[in-house]
């Protein structure tokens, strides 16, 4: 014999264990915010859900450390700041583009951009959307990480995608040249020494067209051309 089961009643026989609150309280927690309720039997309950306003960083006029890494950060702050430049570390690319999109003056001085962050997006989105910037498309970047192989690529026996990052040191010393260099007129892309066609690869799948490649010791240093038009007097 066959017999019919109303699931929805069941299901309020049986009750929930809990979780879902528990779980919801904790993500909440976890972004600083609180959750409080009041209940009347019979009735029902009122949640009440409280987060802090989020503020958009500033990253006007400082050099912006995109890094998820707590204690690289704190190694990279630190040595940048005994050069006398204000420093503003953010850790995710969500974060990094919001504030580039609210900026409205002054441009970062240079960002040092990993490419492997927290959240869905990645190094490659911000450096992407900085340099399709109409304003701060030529603010220099150093990307500090290991480099994520292009899409699609597979090792081969004679061809391995090898990455080298940067040292601290290293690093330190190449945001000084920067500054000594001040170059304002192109955006500077530098990476740890790796193959550079692959790179090239991956700097294209970006929708970034390169100018010019150079090559040295331990590092390639590559131009970006520029897609935005500059208004010539007439314009304005």
């Amino acid at each position: 014999m066959k017999k019919n089961f109303d699931k929805s009643k069941n299901r309020r026989q049986i009750g929930g264990t809990g979780l879902g609150l528990a779980i919801s309280k904790e993500i909440i927690e976890a972004h600083n915010g609180d959750l409080s309720f009041v209940s009347s039997l019979g009735e029902g309950s009122t949640f009440t859900i409280s987060l802090p306003i989020f503020e958009i960083p500033q990253i006007g006029d400082h050099i912006v450390i995109l890094e998820d890494d707590d204690n690289l950060a704190g190694m990279v702050t630190a040595g940048i700041e005994k050069l006398g430049i204000p420093t503003l570390r953010l850790r995710s690319a969500e974060e990094a583009i919001l504030a580039l999109d609210q900026l409205k003056e002054e441009s970062p001085l240079l960002c040092i951009v990993d490419i492997q962050l927290v959240g869905s997006k990645t190094g490659w989105d911000f450096i992407s959307s900085l340099h399709h910037h109409p304003v701060h498309h030529h603010v220099p970047v150093i990307v500090s990480t290991v480099l994520d192989p292009p899409r699609n690529f597979k090792d081969k026996i004679p061809e391995k995608y090898l990455q080298k990052p940067f040292s601290v040191s290293q690093l330190i010393e190449i945001v000084e040249q920067q500054f000594q260099r001040n170059q304002q007129n192109a955006a500077t892309l530098i990476f740890p020494m790796q193959d550079q066609g692959i790179l090239t690869s991956s700097i294209k799948n970006k929708g970034i067209e390169v100018e010019d490649i150079t090559v040295r010791e331990d590092l390639i240093e590559v131009q970006a051309k520029s897609h935005i038009k500059l208004k010539s007097p007439d314009d304005v």
